[in-house]
């Protein structure tokens, strides 16, 4: 009977081994409870087990990483919550126990340890502007028309991103994705100068389901968009630069002008007199001739910080050298009186002071002998025509500087009459004409000194800061609009870095049409 006697053997150490593992005597087992230890989401709380009842009063918690979370003990587990904004994405963590002994104090777990890793990183990547990396993510710059765009590190499910605009949510119908959901075009009609946030709400997750673990808030803000003329040769990825602005006499000595007609924008206002005078902006390199070039008035300073430029006249009286020429308000430019660069000569075929002329090449030269910063806009390149305007109407007319405008429908350009008679831009020998024509009614007051000290005509002022009325024509049409340049009110002319820009009756920003654009400034009482 040995062979019983070694079996009852063998069943008695079974069951005291059985026993052992049963009781205090095997020890605190723990483990980790998680769904996937080696994807733990950002915000999701990590549990450790145990095997038995036990008491974590005393137990300290610790890990290996910096990390802020709190502790919530229970008999048979203790569960860590990280606290805002969560773990750290695409880490590996190492929780370590202190002593955690049984509920009966009959046995210690001690020094346990477990590791777990968090989920990639979901974020922003960034902001792009016309599919371009804005390079400040948080500070972003971009045209009216720019297409904005958010990137994320990740495939993103849509349905659960909310765009915030400066704290409203864009609607849905106005958020563009891309097919693999890693960017979403905001479909977003921003006002120039006007900033914005950009953000993105909580509960946004990846398609696989992980949240956001990091957030942006970027301000954004777009610069107006200027027209240009084809003739200046202004094309995609243009970088802006100081424009060129040239004031023009226009009395009748003066005629025939140079140079006028491949300006991307000219300013016409009434000088002394009743008669007019102009400001040719060009915003790349002006015409081989330009010319005759006349004295500067109240108006340019306001012109050369608004557009960023380099102002060129033949002179001042001593009231407008005053804001021309002394702190805070030196106007960036050369005037003839005192230029000792040779910017500008004198022709044979026009009397003084009728024939001070300056070039194109003498102008870029007093561009680069400047170097002015770029200016806070963007100038459009020649683009297909935008019907903005809504009623007909062919002839604008601005009885104030004595000109008219005939709508010729086969070129779509507004011919150009002064005084009843055509006028004729020199370099072509062709009637001047115009893609858009804009009526701007500004404030204007007396400046308080004397313009001409033969006549005793005094200076104009003129308000082109704030918002006005307007009236813009284009392609056979009108639109009544309003102009906005600076901030208005209190805000000196040198702290300006706006040029104009137009909205129409309904609020929306103008994109005005290629080719060269004239404006009139009516001034109040005119």
């Amino acid at each position: 009977m040995l062979w019983a006697a070694a079996l009852i053997a063998v069943i008695a150490s079974i069951g005291i081994t059985v026993l052992v593992l049963n009781s205090p005597i095997a020890g605190v087992h723990a483990h980790l409870d998680v769904a996937n230890s080696d994807h733990v989401r950002v915000q999701e709380p990590v549990t450790v087990r145990f095997d038995q009842p036990v008491d974590l009063s005393r137990t300290r918690v610790t890990f290996d990483l910096n990390a802020g979370y709190e502790v919530t003990k229970k008999s048979d587990r203790l569960i860590v919550t990280p606290l805002d904004p969560g773990w750290t994405a695409d880490k590996r963590y190492t929780l370590v126990l202190g002593d955690v002994p049984n509920s009966k104090h009959s046995a210690t777990l001690h020094g346990w340890r477990t590791t777990f890793t968090t989920q990639p990183r979901v974020g922003i990547a960034g902001l792009s502007v016309d599919d371009k990396p804005a390079p400040d993510p948080a500070n972003v710059s971009m045209r009216q028309t720019s297409k904005l765009a958010i990137a994320f590190t990740t495939a993103m499910k849509p349905a659960t991103v909310t765009v915030n605009i400066s704290g409203q949510p864009l609607p849905a119908d106005r958020l563009q994705w891309a097919a693999n959901g890693e960017s979403v075009t905001l479909g977003v009609l921003p006002y120039p100068y006007k900033p914005f946030t950009v953000s993105v709400g909580d509960g946004a997750t990846s398609t696989q389901g992980d949240p956001l673990t990091t957030k942006l808030e970027a301000t954004v803000t777009a610069q107006a968009l200027l027209p240009s003329n084809p003739s200046s040769n202004i094309g995609p990825g243009f970088q802006t630069v100081p424009p060129i602005e040239i004031v023009i006499e226009n009395s009748g000595p003066a005629r025939n002008q140079t140079g006028l007609q491949d300006a991307d924008m000219v300013y016409e206002y009434i000088s002394e007199y009743g008669i007019g005078r102009m400001t040719a902006i060009y915003f790349n390199k002006p015409p081989g001739l330009v010319g005759p070039v006349r004295s500067c008035r109240m108006i340019n300073p306001y012109l050369g910080f608004a557009f960023g430029g380099e102002t060129m006249c033949s002179g001042a009286s001593v009231g407008t050298l005053h804001y021309m020429f002394y702190d805070p308000y030196l106007v960036p430019g050369s005037i003839n009186d005192f230029d000792r660069g040779n910017h500008f000569f004198r022709v044979d075929f026009k009397p003084a002071p009728h024939n001070v002329y300056t070039t194109g090449d003498n102008a870029v030269r007093l561009r680069d002998e400047w170097h002015l910063p770029p200016p806070n806009y963007q100038v459009d390149p020649p683009h297909a025509d935008i019907d903005f305007a809504q009623a007909a109407d062919g002839s604008p007319s601005v009885p104030q500087h004595g000109v008219s405008w005939a709508y010729d429908a086969s070129i779509k350009q507004y011919l150009r009459t002064d005084q009843g008679t055509p006028f004729i831009d020199d370099q072509y020998h062709t009637q001047v004409h115009a893609k858009n024509v804009v009526v701007m009614h500004v404030g204007s007051h007396d400046a308080g000194w004397v313009e001409d000290d033969n006549g005793g005509a005094h200076s104009v002022w003129y308000d082109m800061l704030g918002t006005g009325l307007a009236d813009i024509w284009s392609n056979g049409k009108a639109v009544h609009a309003t102009w906005h340049m600076g901030a208005g009110g209190p805000q000196p002319f040198y702290d300006n870095r706006q040029p104009v820009w137009f909205t129409d009756e309904k609020g929306g920003v103008i994109e005005l049409n290629s080719g060269l654009t004239w404006v009139h400034v009516v001034g109040s009482g005119q």
